[in-house]
């Protein structure tokens, strides 16, 4: 009866597969974390904070706030994100 390394060489072929399948777990290994921890913007897009209009719209929809509300909040939104992109695209331009 075989016992051992003696068995695994019958099973295996000896040290050569052994060698093979050693290898192939750690190659595994190695991709399995590559392919988990080399993108990580899928994470942060995950867990962004909702934007004003978002929360506006889930308010209304719980009802916490009226249609007419709804329509005089978001309207202040955008004019304020319009103020924003206006003063951001006129930084560094001149007036004369």
């Amino acid at each position: 009866m075989k016992y051992g390394y003696e068995l695994l060489e019958e099973w295996f072929g000896g040290g050569i597969f052994m060698l093979l399948f050693l290898g192939v777990v750690i190659v595994g290994g190695f991709s399995l974390a590559h392919m988990l921890l080399r993108n990580p913007s899928n994470i942060d897009a995950q867990t962004t904070e909702p934007t004003e209009l978002e929360i506006l719209k889930e308010r209304y929809v719980r009802g916490d706030i009226s249609h007419e509300e709804l329509e005089k909040i978001k309207t202040n939104i955008l004019e304020d994100n319009e103020d924003d992109s206006s003063s951001i695209s006129n930084v560094g331009k001149s007036d004369g």
